[in-house]
């Protein structure tokens, strides 16, 4: 169920299990990347870095995608700070080869 406005989310928990994801956190400065159909993005923080990593990331999944995707995902929820999050994205771009500026 949706609370605290249009960009939080609880999802099918109670209790707790319930995650809490804030899909407004951001970091800075915005992180551009060249997405799998050639596209520059600017990822601007957690959750559009999450979206790039599941939806448009052009390169091999491995671990620094899987440790990209999971600080993302702990960003969002508040278990991991957006710059850690920012940080594990910034390797998983430079690992893939598709990181066009960072700073």
């Amino acid at each position: 169920s949706q609370t605290d406005g249009a960009n939080r989310w609880e999802c099918g928990m109670t209790g707790d299990d319930m995650l809490r994801v804030n899909f407004e956190t951001t970091w800075e400065p915005a992180v551009t990347a060249v997405a799998r159909n050639t596209t520059l993005v600017t990822v601007d923080g957690p959750a559009s870095g999450f979206d790039f990593l599941t939806n448009k990331w052009p390169g091999a999944r491995g671990v620094a995608f899987a440790k990209a995707r999971r600080a993302a995902m702990g960003a969002m929820s508040g278990t991991v700070s957006a710059g850690d999050a920012r940080r594990a994205f910034i390797l998983a771009c430079e690992d893939a080869g598709c990181l066009v500026r960072s700073e």
